[in-house]
């Protein structure tokens, strides 16, 4: 069994889960305004109103039609610590992220990988993409470059 973080994040994701497949329906339409996407996507994002509204729909739509999503979130598997790692890595962690928030759940990264290296990318959500493409990809880039 996972420990109460693990729970937590499940329990966060399975959720979001519920509420995108009760409210697929309606989505489209309320998807149209943006303060609304942001509302709907506010635990992916930050900035959710700045997708499309065909990227919002998609979105939810992949979150409704994932067909391993509960699979997935029965797992309770844990990783040992990789040390040494096998390849460097990189966790570059949202800073708003509020399904794994760095605030609880750091010190556990930092504990299975201890050699990783860690960062925070600022002001953005779970899904750093939406709030901040432009940083993301950067970091990816820089990442990949440094190795």
């Amino acid at each position: 069994m996972g420990t109460p973080d693990e729970a937590r994040a499940t329990t966060k994701v399975r959720n979001v889960r519920k509420q995108a497949i009760m409210a697929r329906h309606v989505a489209s339409p309320l998807l149209r305004l943006g303060v609304l996407r942001r509302a709907a996507m506010r635990d992916a994002a930050e900035h959710a109103d700045r997708l499309t509204h065909e990227q919002a729909v998609e979105g939810m739509k992949d979150m409704v039609e994932c067909s391993v999503a509960d699979e997935l979130l029965a797992i309770h598997e844990q990783i040992a610590p990789l040390d040494p790692l096998p390849c460097p890595i990189t966790i570059a962690w949202s800073e708003k992220d509020r399904i794994f928030p760095p605030a609880i759940y750091d010190a556990v990264a930092r504990d299975r990988l201890p050699q990783a290296r860690f960062l925070v990318l600022p002001g953005v959500g779970h899904v750093p993409m939406i709030d901040d493409p432009a940083a993301t990809a950067r970091t990816i880039t820089e990442s990949i470059t440094s190795s």
